[in-house]
């Protein structure tokens, strides 16, 4: 299974359209193509943000497999390894929630951009 973090060309940039399907560039006003480019751009950083947050279970995971032998090693082992797991995905849950949040906003005001962009080259067909 690959790996990768670039896009394959079936599928596109940030899930957008593949190549052969986009409306050409020349068609689009200099500022449409900049927010739809900062679009797909937002899109891409959001997936990530998404897969990020997947991960996080990760602590979790780790931190259940870690508890029963740590019973054995001190009595206080347990405690640190809840601590460490515990900590780790909540905090890293807040930052990601943050961060998306964050993204989220970008992503809508980038699009009523994108509206205003092309409501102005509709009204002002010659550019």
């Amino acid at each position: 299974m690959e790996t990768s973090l670039e896009p394959s060309a079936e599928e596109g940039v940030g899930g957008a359209l593949p190549v052969e399907d986009a409306p050409p560039q020349a068609a689009l006003s200099e500022d449409e193509a900049r927010w739809t480019s900062e679009i797909a751009r937002l899109d891409e950083v959001i997936a990530h943000h998404e897969r990020e947050r997947k991960a996080l279970l990760w602590f979790l995971k780790i931190g259940a497999v870690l508890f029963i032998p740590s019973l054995f090693v001190h009595k206080l082992a347990p405690f640190a390894v809840a601590l460490f797991s515990l900590s780790g995905f909540f905090c890293g849950n807040y930052f990601v929630r943050g961060h998306l949040g964050e993204q989220y906003f970008k992503l809508d005001l980038a699009r009523k951009q994108l509206r205003i962009a092309r409501d102005a080259a509709a009204a002002n067909p010659r550019g």
